[in-house]
This record gives C-alpha cells, sequence and structure tokens, in this order.
C-alpha cells in the first residue's frame, strides 16, 4: 500500500513539475518574441549570394521568418 502511495505521489509531482516547465517556456517565448519584433532585427533576415540556374548571381534576402 506504501508503495502505491509513493507512486501516486511521484507521479502527481512529475506532472505538476512538467506543467510548470510548459507554462514558463511558453513565457519566455513570448518575451523573446515580443523583443524581437521591437527591435526589428532577425525578421528581416540577411542579404546573401546566390548563384540562379543560368549562372548568374546575385543578392537576395534569405532567412525571414525564421525562429531560432
Amino acid at each position: 500500500m506504501r508503495l502505491l502511495k509513493l507512486l501516486a505521489y511521484s507521479l502527481l509531482g512529475y506532472v505538476l513539475y512538467e506543467l510548470y516547465l510548459g507554462m514558463t517556456e511558453g513565457t519566455e517565448a513570448r518575451l523573446s518574441q515580443s523583443s524581437q519584433g521591437r527591435s526589428g532585427g532577425s525578421s528581416q533576415g540577411r542579404t546573401v549570394d546566390v548563384q540562379d540556374s543560368g549562372g548568374e548571381k546575385t543578392k537576395r534576402n534569405v532567412g525571414r521568418g525564421v525562429v531560432h
């Protein structure tokens, strides 16, 4: 009987821990997203040289909207 009670408390503790982690990770992600939106940093991407199928080199903006 004690073993079952210990197992139940352990399972409850694990569930509560996972819920806490889920709530705090969501908050951190929202905070980092809102700070990136204000600064405008990573939403613009970066300019790199690319080669078209005809062999012509051009500069293109890549990485827009990619979440790191």
